[in-house]
């Protein structure tokens, strides 16, 4: 009897210590991300995949719960199919169940497959107004940039401009941007052309465009580097107008290329985000010492951030479920890289917009 009782006594202790062990390993959670990695604007994708194995890391150090599995691919900025290629892999193959997309184009081609297969997928730097309807699983912490277009058009009414000519460098993007200045200033759009993505020769577009005699320039760039090369080349034809454009004069390689040459120029900054969140300001800190510099473009990491986190947080409150995460997120309201982050019934991020501003102003 004695001998009886010890085997069951050393059978329960053998259940007590095994069981705990057993719980302590965490839950495999994948999270599939999508960013340029190659081509025009691979730059922006850079950060991204120097700061990934930082945040691998910390996500698994700061819980036990579950083992966070972050698996970048190529979209290559929306260019061809790639972002769609992309979404099939880490959705089909890895098996993922939430997703982080870079830009517009990336995203517009990755969402279908998300929504229909209910994947969550938080868009980290795009702009296009058509994501805030892309799908009940779509989120984003960026700017839709139909709100900064909107100041740009009632700025150059109240300026009286009535000439305006539009030159742009196509991606997803600055369609959308397109389309907008369209819609809101009409008529007094005099002028409008496009090329291609990187396209090196503007001298015919450019005297098309003096031919029309314009009051004002919208430059409708995509990367930094077309920018520099179209306004130098419009200065250098005599053409000393207002010039209005998105983020690119507030970018530090734009600034050391142009100089003065862009003093009076009017563009669409990011905001003032206020105070980040603690956790922000450390993993920036953290990233600048592992890299030695900071981040090529600051908003862009802080967005890109907040989309990551964003999902992180989703899995620690409510498990690894994406449609209990997606009902998460539309109840989600925490201090984050940007300041107060709140998502709207559509997914777009609440009280983030743009500034206009004016070089040496």
């Amino acid at each position: 009897m004695v001998i009886c009782r010890k085997r069951i006594f050393l059978f329960l202790n053998l259940i007590f210590w095994c069981f705990p062990v057993m719980g302590q390993h965490p839950e495999l959670v994948k999270v599939g991300l999508i960013y340029p990695l190659s081509g025009a604007m691979s730059s922006f994708g850079e950060d991204i995949a120097k700061a990934l194995p930082l945040l691998e890391r910390r996500f698994n150090t700061e819980q036990s719960k579950y083992r966070f599995k972050l698996i970048l691919e190529d979209g290559k900025f929306g260019q061809g199919s790639a972002a769609v290629t992309a979404a099939h892999k880490l959705i089909k193959v890895d098996g993922v169940k939430f997703m982080v997309v870079g830009s517009s184009g990336e995203v517009l081609q990755a969402a279908p497959l998300a929504e229909s297969t209910g994947t969550l997928l938080v868009a980290g730097f795009a702009s296009h107004p058509a994501i805030r309807t892309a799908g009940d699983y779509i989120f984003r912490t960026y700017i839709d940039i139909d709100r900064g277009v909107q100041q740009v058009a009632e700025d150059m009414i109240d300026r009286s401009y009535s000439q305006v000519a539009v030159i742009t460098e196509l991606s997803s993007f600055t369609s959308a941007i397109l389309d907008s200045l369209r819609s809101r200033l009409q008529e007094r759009i005099i002028f409008s052309d496009e090329y291609q993505l990187e396209e090196g020769d503007l001298k015919a577009i450019i005297a098309k465009s003096r031919a029309k005699k314009p009051d004002v320039y919208y430059l409708n760039i995509t990367t930094p580097a077309s920018f520099i090369t179209l306004l130098t080349q419009l200065r250098k034809n005599g053409e000393g107008q207002t010039v209005y454009t998105y983020y690119t004069p507030s970018l530090r390689e734009v600034q050391e290329a142009l100089g003065p040459a862009q003093k009076g120029l009017r563009y669409l900054d990011f905001p003032d985000v206020g105070d980040s969140s603690e956790d922000f300001k450390v993993f920036l800190n953290e990233f600048e010492e592992a890299q030695g510099s900071a981040p090529n473009a600051l908003f862009n990491f802080r967005t890109n951030y907040n989309a990551i986190k964003v999902i992180y947080d989703a899995v620690l409150a409510v498990g690894p479920n994406s449609a209990r995460a997606r009902d998460f997120l539309y109840q989600y309201d925490r201090n984050s890289a940007t300041g107060r982050l709140q998502f709207d019934s559509n997914g777009d991020v609440k009280s983030l917009n743009l500034t206009l501003k004016t070089c040496g102003g």
